[in-house]
């Protein structure tokens, strides 16, 4: 079994001290193919494929354990493009839900609303989805606005057709952040998450022409207008965006409700 994300950052800070730290980590980055400055197809590939999954509801979790011949995104793509991605709620579910409850028990106590969030869970662990997907997505928005992504505070009050692309160009070149965490939270991370806000919140079905997404997304959900059934998948979805924001926001930001 490979380490998530979450361990991998770790065991990077841990093993990788002292002033030739940077260097060591871009010569691990190379040696998968990634230029120092993230831009070669390498890296656009994988930036593309977490896009697309966060796109399609699955948000690269940093706290996943891959088993030997699974990687952090690909896994998850291939069965993306197979047609197959109902299959990614069973690694949420495997070995009774030992990945759901990790977000769980992490996000419990990175989110502003503590009350909101064990709320939500006590209605996912009676099976009142609905309710629990309404909590969910507030929590989302509330944790969107503390984001210093702007086009993401947007979202969440207008539809905004701009890519946050630029943004995370300028964050991935940011030289005080460091190499392990420009791969781990912008060329992983925040692609993903920005797929997913854009899909939730702009998905281009509009009350007006009366065709529902195939998928929960919030406009519906808050307005009282969807008809689709709230199902245990989309709530897992919720709980795992929720995760991986805070998550980045803690890593790559620093940002704390509490300061």
């Amino acid at each position: 079994m490979q380490e998530s994300l979450y361990s991998f950052r770790c065991l990077i800070d841990y093993k990788f001290r002292g002033a030739d730290r940077i260097q060591k980590q871009n010569a691990l980055l190379e040696d998968i193919g990634i230029d120092i400055d993230f831009s070669n197809d390498i890296a656009n590939d994988i930036r593309y494929k977490c896009s697309e999954l966060g796109t399609n509801g699955w948000v690269i979790s940093p706290f996943w354990e891959p088993n030997n011949g699974e990687t952090w995104y690909n896994t998850w793509y291939d069965l993306l493009i197979s047609g197959e991605k109902e299959k990614i709620k069973g690694f949420f579910k495997d070995n009774d839900y030992k990945l759901l409850n990790h977000i769980r028990g992490y996000a419990r106590f990175e989110v502003e609303k503590y009350n909101w969030w064990t709320e939500a869970e006590d209605l996912f662990d009676k099976k009142f989805y609905f309710g629990c997907a309404l909590i969910l997505a507030a929590i989302l928005e509330k944790e969107i606005r503390k984001c210093p992504i702007d086009n993401w505070r947007q979202q969440i009050t207008r539809y905004f057709k701009d890519s946050v692309t630029d943004k995370i160009v300028q964050i991935y070149q940011d030289d005080k952040i460091e190499p392990i965490s420009k791969y781990i939270d912008t060329l992983l991370l925040i692609p993903s998450l920005d797929g997913f806000i854009k899909s939730f919140y702009n998905s281009g079905y509009t009350f007006e022409n009366k065709i529902e997404p195939n998928f929960v997304e919030r406009n519906w959900l808050m307005h009282g207008m969807t008809n689709r059934k709230i199902s245990e998948e989309d709530c897992i979805k919720l709980f795992n965006v929720n995760g991986s924001l805070c998550y980045v926001l803690h890593a790559l930001f620093g940002t704390d409700y509490r300061q």
